[in-house]
């Protein structure tokens, strides 16, 4: 297969016991079973090592679908995946707290993957990161995008208890502004928060 395209990694690594937003528990990563222990399940000279994860669905980079936060929303499993692999991409760094429409203007994020970049990774893992004075986007700011038909958009904050009834009055216009039929994702992560509106479903 020809890679002429480069793939950037923009997740932070998830270790045991970290805590990745404040009121959720820590992810559990351990042994199901060693390699000590298969030895004496396998023939001589074979063994192996099988891995076991327990964490919440809101850990690390995770992408959030309409039914996380609407009962008759679409999951997961009915989010088409060309609506979130190999999108063009097109960074939006800002350094405003509120994110507007007007700093999307001079771009054209239609069918884009737009990722805005606030910084707000350099706070990873502080008290700060979880402090509630992160940058988020406003209700023009989600409106504009989805109007404008962006594909995939992210963002670096979480959302905050202070913040948590305003940034819920966005992300509710965001996804009520497309089409009802359409795949609306949001995913939130270790620094990453993200909104997919792709093409309606027939």
């Amino acid at each position: 297969m020809e890679r002429n395209f480069e793939l950037i990694d923009v997740c932070h690594g998830i270790e045991d016991g970290m805590i990745t937003y404040k009121g959720l528990p820590a992810p559990v990563i351990t042994d199901h079973l060693t390699r000590e222990d298969s030895r004496q399940l396998y023939a001589p000279g074979t063994e192996f090592h099988i891995g076991k994860i327990a964490m919440v669905a809101n850990t690390g980079t995770y992408l959030d679908t309409p039914f996380h936060r609407y009962a008759r929303g679409r999951d997961l499993a009915g989010l088409d995946l060309y609506s979130l692999a190999n999108l063009e991409g097109l960074v939006v760094r800002v350094t405003e707290k509120e994110i507007n429409a007007d700093l999307f203007g001079g771009f054209e994020v239609r069918n884009k993957a737009v990722l805005i970049h606030t910084g707000w990774d350099r706070h990873w893992r502080t008290e700060g990161y979880s402090s509630g004075n992160h940058p988020f986007l406003t209700e023009d700011g989600a409106n504009y995008l989805a109007k404008n038909g962006a594909t995939l958009v992210a963002s670096t904050p979480t959302t905050s208890t202070r913040l948590q009834t305003r940034r819920a009055r966005h992300i509710r216009s965001f996804w009520a502004t497309t089409s009802r039929s359409s795949n609306i994702s949001a995913a939130s992560a270790t620094s990453l928060t993200v909104a997919s509106n792709s093409s309606p479903s027939p």
